[in-house]
């Protein structure tokens, strides 16, 4: 039978934590162990007896959202949906901004995105910038302002 232990080192100062595995008192890089596993499916779990496995990953919970996904010695964190985000599978979205010239057809919830319809009254649509342009009104004194019907003649 191998025996094998698990070093943990750490200095305040630089935060840092060095885990040497020691199989037949010769040190096994943590890289080499780590590489047995499947990476966004499994992490190393280090027992109590000291032994060192691969495990397979958690899934967030419903309603919840991957934070960070697990590696090395680390499993998935969750956390839930921030004011703003909503939900697509396991992972917070933020949700689209139908900005001050376009009407919103549905707000965002915790499971599906804004709904951005047509421009409002005031605007129209501009198929080259793909965003709702203010529509001026020709007054005597201004023949050239930028109006849908105007566009040819400013290009």
């Amino acid at each position: 039978m191998t025996s094998f232990s698990i070093i943990v080192t750490s200095c305040k100062s630089w935060r840092l934590i060095a885990i040497i595995v020691v199989i037949g008192g010769v040190p096994v890089p943590e890289k080499q162990i780590e590489s047995k596993c499947r990476p966004f499916s499994e992490f190393l779990l280090v027992k109590k007896d000291g032994s060192v496995r691969c495990h397979a990953c958690s899934r967030c919970p419903v309603g919840k959202c991957v934070e960070t996904h697990c590696s090395g010695y680390i499993n998935t964190k969750c956390r839930t949906p921030e004011a703003n985000e909503y939900l697509a599978g396991d992972v917070c979205m933020p949700c689209t901004d139908c900005g001050n010239r376009r009407i919103v057809q549905l707000g965002c919830s915790s499971n599906s995105d804004t709904k951005c319809g047509g421009c409002k009254s005031e605007y129209y649509w501009d198929e080259m910038v793909e965003e709702c342009i203010p529509i001026f009104h020709e007054t005597e004194s201004d023949t050239t302002a930028a109006h849908p019907s105007h566009l040819s003649t400013l290009i």
